[in-house]
């Protein structure tokens, strides 16, 4: 199994593995070669790579890949993209206005790239002329459900069970010291129409 040596990969290996009842894994660090160490055949499989963007990269190649998301193979299911504020940023009125006005900012991009998601890849290709338009364009479609939570949360919401779950997924595989107070780690009183205004 091919990973990035990021120590997070191989305790999700371990779970992986052990959810499938399998034995005599060997991890293989191929750095960021993800996708041409699958290609070379110099690994079988590779974890780390992103579901919307190797994958696609691969199904454009035409090679067929399985693409297994970790939260679907027993690690538990955490959001991926966070904004990070510091608690005495949002102690002052202005940090936490711009915190908010960020959030509103950021749904506001979020929902122009679900009307029209050449809005988004447009500019990408303006300030990076390399990459390839129809991955581009296939990645933020593919990802585009993934930006919105179902029901009627706004978007960026957070899930305070599913950190608890991720949290201790992570102490127990001693990825971190002590389970994190989620309660305090993570709130969703900055996304637009919720919290104090």
């Amino acid at each position: 199994m091919g990973t990035a040596g990021i120590p997070y990969q191989s305790a999700y290996l371990k779970t992986i593995a052990q959810n499938a009842g399998v034995t005599g894994i060997k991890e293989v660090n191929v750095g960021f070669n993800l996708v041409p160490a699958m290609l070379s055949k110099k690994v079988d499989a590779t974890l780390g790579g992103f579901w919307n963007y190797e994958g696609i990269q691969l199904q454009r190649k035409h090679k067929h890949p399985k693409i297994i998301r970790v939260d679907q193979a027993g690690v538990p299911t955490y959001d991926e993209l966070i904004v990070v504020a510091r608690e005495d940023t949002l102690r002052t009125r202005d940090g936490a206005s711009k915190v908010r006005r960020f959030m509103q900012a950021a749904a506001a991009g979020y929902n122009a790239l679900k009307a029209d998601p050449n809005a988004g890849v447009d500019p990408l290709l303006a300030a990076n002329k390399d990459l390839d338009r129809g991955l581009q364009l296939a990645s933020v479609k593919a990802t585009l459900p993934a930006f919105f939570p179902a029901g009627d949360k706004p978007f960026g919401w957070q899930d305070f069970n599913a950190w608890g779950r991720y949290a201790k997924w992570m102490f127990d595989n001693n990825l971190i010291r002590q389970p994190p107070a989620v309660g305090r780690a993570v709130t969703n009183d900055y996304l637009p129409g919720q919290g104090i205004g």
